[in-house]
């Protein structure tokens, strides 16, 4: 099955602001200690049935969110491209077995120092 990603720039931007929650990346408190965090946060990013749901959060709800984020984290300060397969293989998992394989057309990825040369426009 394949799915595709309409709204990826709006997504990106909620994953991206989830990160910036996170303590470390402050270098000071968690800007999501708890569920009215959650809550305000849902609100701001995701209002609608998700914000409702942050409304409904336990503490493993929470702890979850928490996981979450750190796996984003981990995606986009290491962003090449077999981690990047694997962490969004793991991420899709919980959709009942949505799984993203490499293109084989695209080649062996590049490592991090081997990024290819923007292509020159004419």
């Amino acid at each position: 099955m394949q799915v595709p990603l309409d709204d990826y720039v709006w997504a990106a931007g909620v994953a991206t602001e989830l990160v910036n929650t996170a303590a470390e990346v402050w270098r000071g408190d968690d800007h999501l200690p708890d569920r009215a965090a959650l809550v305000a946060f849902a609100d701001l990013h995701v209002p609608g049935a998700p914000s409702a749901l942050a409304r409904r959060a336990r503490a493993a709800d929470l702890r979850a969110v928490h996981a979450l984020r750190t796996t984003v984290r981990d995606l986009i300060d290491h962003p090449d491209r077999d981690r990047l397969i694997s962490g969004a293989t793991k991420l899709t998992r919980p959709a009942q077995g949505a799984t993203l394989l490499p293109d084989p057309r695209a080649g062996p990825s590049p490592s991090a120092t081997e990024r290819p040369s923007p292509t020159p426009s004419r």
